[in-house]
């Protein structure tokens, strides 16, 4: 995955606002791109 990609994947979670703000869409994009650690968040 590309840095441009991952970069308007992290717009689109923030702009759903379940957990506003950067943190939380960091934290959701690193769940989903290390399926080890499977979803934080269920």
């Amino acid at each position: 995955m590309n840095l441009s990609s991952l970069r308007v994947s992290l717009f689109i979670r923030s702009d759903n606002g379940q957990r506003g703000g950067w943190l939380g869409s960091l934290e959701r994009a690193a769940s989903d791109l290390d399926p080890r650690k499977g979803s934080v968040e269920q």
